[in-house]
């Protein structure tokens, strides 16, 4: 029906059988075709590193908030290293947490798939 809404699940259970190699078969040869492989747009690319600089982020946040309680509302803590080191925390390491990712080394050897049989 026009209209109806389509399952991320049946959309990608389309999307993945598209993705795998075919044999088509024809009266004067076989053709092997090989689709290059597709990467799920779902996939998550997190790493430990992520992980680390999100802790660290975290540490930076309570630091900033525990030196902005301390002291008198006018000390040197409260008015100027606490403001810089939630700026740090906010700015600097939350986004480069999120947006941080290793590049792979494509060291693989190259498989041919040029032979017909």
């Amino acid at each position: 029906m026009p209209g109806e809404y389509l399952a991320p699940g049946f959309i990608f259970a389309i999307w993945s059988r598209m993705s795998k190699v075919k044999n088509v078969t024809t009266k004067q040869k076989q053709v092997k075709r090989v689709s290059s492989k597709r990467v799920s747009p779902f996939e998550i690319y997190t790493d430990n590193m992520n992980y680390l600089l999100l802790g660290g982020g975290i540490f930076l946040l309570i630091l900033g908030y525990f030196l902005m309680s301390t002291g008198t509302w006018d000390s040197t803590e409260s008015l100027w290293l606490s403001p810089i080191v939630l700026f740090i925390a906010y700015i600097i390491v939350f986004p480069l947490a999120i947006m941080f990712f290793k590049k792979k080394n494509n060291s693989d050897p190259v498989e041919d798939t040029s032979e017909t049989t």
